[in-house]
């Protein structure tokens, strides 16, 4: 009657690679050893002579009984002797093995049950155990060992191993076999699938590989054949390694933060069909944040980070000016006698300053939010744009008056002339001390020094519209076209760039926390991102028709932009909410973790969940910002965390068990003839 131990196919212990003790004990036999005989591949020859020795494997088999209905549990034991610093493991699967000697002969094949001939059953913490006696010549040998999940040298290999030991009479050793886990299925998983887009990231990627019983091969055996990695994708995201040959291997991919859509990671093996490979796929996610403005039909238009460490915006529809915290608290403050405020910029008093479109007024609010507004002299109108100057005076556009304004921080106002019809829009400080503005009628790019006087209007392509304006980290100007679509760069000298944004319709630009510049698109809805090299990434606000129009950098590394027609201030988050730890390893069911979920500037609570409750559960589904995961079952699942704005930060966790280590104690010797093996082996005789 075949006997065969029943294995859990449901969730397989972390058990494979093992490893054999060979002892020796000298004696005339040439016995085969037991159980029934299979040819088996041949292995390297060996140099051994005509007289020969016993060689006694040892093996220790894991249990394979499930603590629960979900996961087969054992435990472990170190190799005695001087491997006892690390442990040996065999998978919990193993039902016989076969030994060939030095490529030739019949095979010793044992099976290994607790009923099969010189096993000894397990019993309380001591696993099943049992020896395996081979004849082998005295002298160098190869031996070439191989696992399988049933009796006889039947059904799967599990593992296998080539190791060469030198028989010498007259000394007693002991020999290690490392084996190497033979594949049948490999699985991939992403620390993280779904990363914020905007922020360059590292990413694990967990490659398990399966025996034929569905138990993750560990080490510190290698694999029978080595593990092809690809990626789909070569613009956003990299491999740190493209093979794996061994258990363990740590795996990174690298995602520079754009717009990526998915990218998926591919997994090959020699002899593995593409059926039993798990793929993983990035799928990157923009994350934003809304805050809802008070009063309705406010229409935000430009935002400014303040002095204060908060975030200042102009409500052109309700007269206002308002604040928002990095936390998202929004106050407002209502203009004394202007209508209509548009851009906004933090001055050199610690104040913020505005322009007034309807009452032709400049007004300036303090973090406490006191209004003073200084009138523009008459015969110009609608100043637009607003910038601190290299002087330490405010300067200003007229979009009627064409010309550039001066207001000192006491409120006196000189005006400088600029070409007729010129229709002046944004404005800001150039690296080489002078102003830079964006003539949005006439389609140039103004610069004028401090003293007023007018130094250029550089023209560039028909039909541009510029509109805003900003300084850029490495020294240039960068604007953005409306009319065109393009975002663009110039040099203090003038030379233009241009990178087309098709039918995006950009309005505002500012430079970014990451060294490269944001701006907002009115057509398309989004945010954009482009780096001083002219990569562009733009990435979809969650409110359909918002109209972003405003943008600044803000305190938290975040991107803070005002939505027109959605009446709301919103925030691109370059980082959403972060699980600690990040992963989570349990070597038996019913074990717990807590992991803590924080998220810059958000006060909210978190819901949670897990991709797989087989193999872990997460408590309480909501409601906390603290989360205790529990182990059920085998295998690998994600702990999503979710914030109120649908941001998701994950933790993975990975259910395994621990296999049972051989004892590689040296056997005795008849006193007579003792012929021991060599010193304990790590893949080569030492």
């Amino acid at each position: 009657m075949r006997l065969k131990r029943k294995t859990n196919t449901r969730g397989k212990a972390l058990i494979l690679a093992g490893a054999l003790a060979i002892a020796s004990c000298s004696g005339g036999s040439a016995g085969g050893g037991f159980g029934a005989t299979h040819p088996l591949p041949n292995a390297p020859p060996g140099s051994g002579s005509a007289s020969k020795a016993t060689a006694t494997f040892r093996i220790r088999i894991p249990s394979a009984n499930a603590s629960s209905a979900k996961a087969s549990v054992a435990s472990r034991s170190r190799i005695i002797g001087p491997a006892a610093s690390r442990p040996q493991y065999v998978s919990p699967s193993t039902q016989s093995l076969a030994i060939v000697v030095n490529g030739g002969g019949t095979p010793t094949v044992a099976n290994l049950t607790p009923t099969s001939p010189n096993c000894t059953a397990a019993s309380g913490s001591t696993p099943l155990t049992c020896s395996v006696p081979v004849a082998a010549p005295i002298g160098a040998d190869t031996f070439t060992v191989t696992t399988y999940d049933q009796t006889n040298a039947a059904g799967n290999a599990l593992s296998s191993a080539n190791v060469a030991a030198t028989i010498i009479a007259g000394q007693a050793n002991t020999v290690s076999v490392i084996l190497n886990g033979v594949i049948a299925s490999i699985q991939l998983i992403l620390g993280d699938a779904n990363p914020p887009q905007g922020t360059a990231t590292t990413i694990s990627l967990t490659v398990n590989a399966m025996d034929a019983d569905g138990n993750v091969i560990i080490g510190p055996g290698n694999y029978n054949t080595p593990i092809a990695l690809s990626d789909s994708d070569s613009t956003y995201t990299s491999l740190s390694t493209t093979s794996v040959a061994t258990p363990g291997l740590s795996v990174t991919v690298s995602y520079n933060g754009g717009d990526l859509s998915t990218a998926t990671f591919s997994a090959s093996a020699s002899g593995v069909p593409s059926s039993a490979i798990t793929n993983a796929v990035l799928t990157s996610k923009a994350l934003f944040r809304e805050y809802p403005i008070p009063t309705a039909n406010a229409h935000p238009y430009y935002i400014t980070l303040g002095p204060d460490g908060n975030l200042w915006f102009t409500e052109e529809g309700a007269n206002k000016i308002g604040r928002i915290t990095p936390s998202g608290a929004i106050s407002e403050f209502t203009l004394t006698s202007g209508a209509n405020p548009g851009a906004i910029a933090p001055g050199p008093d610690g104040n913020l300053w505005f322009t007034v479109l309807g009452g032709n007024l400049i007004g300036r609010v303090t973090p406490g939010g006191a209004i003073t507004e200084f009138q523009v002299p008459p015969g110009y109108g609608d100043p637009w744009g607003i910038a601190l100057g290299p002087d330490g005076n405010m300067w200003f556009t007229e979009f009627y008056g064409d010309a550039v304004g001066r207001i000192t921080p006491n409120g006196a106002i000189s005006m400088f002339g600029v070409s007729a019809g010129s229709g002046l829009w944004g404005i800001t400080a150039g690296t080489d001390g002078n102003l830079w503005f964006a003539e949005e009628l006439t389609g140039h790019i103004g610069k004028m020094s401090v003293t007023g006087t007018l130094l250029d209007e550089y023209a560039y392509p028909v039909g541009s519209n510029p509109y805003g304006i900003a300084s850029g980290p490495d020294g240039n100007v960068w604007f953005v076209d409306e009319g065109s679509s393009d975002v663009g760069t110039i040099t203090t000298s003038g030379s233009v760039t241009l990178h087309p944004l098709p039918g995006a319709h950009p309005v505002g630009i500012t430079e970014g926390p990451d060294g490269a510049m944001w701006f907002t698109e009115l057509s398309t809805n989004s945010v954009g991102e482009v780096t001083l090299s002219g990569a562009i990434a733009a990435f979809a606000t969650p409110t359909v028709g918002s109209t972003p129009w405003g943008i600044t950098a803000g305190p938290d590394g975040n991107i803070w932009f005002t939505e027109v027609n959605g009446n709301k201030i919103g925030v691109f988050l370059r980082s959403g909410p972060t699980a600690s730890p990040q992963s989570l390893a349990f070597t038996a069911t019913a074990q717990t973790a807590n992991v803590t979920i924080a998220e810059p500037n958000y006060s909210g609570t978190f819901s949670a969940s897990s991709s797989n409750t087989a193999c872990a559960s997460v408590s309480p589904s909501s409601g906390a910002t603290t989360f205790t995961v529990t182990a059920n079952g085998a295998g690998t699942c994600t702990i999503s965390f979710t914030d109120g704005a649908g941001n998701t930060g994950t933790t993975i966790a990975q259910v395994t068990t621990t296999g049972i280590g051989i004892q590689a104690k040296p056997r005795a010797a008849p006193a007579k003839i003792p012929i021991p093996l060599p010193p304990i082996l790590r893949g080569s005789i030492k």
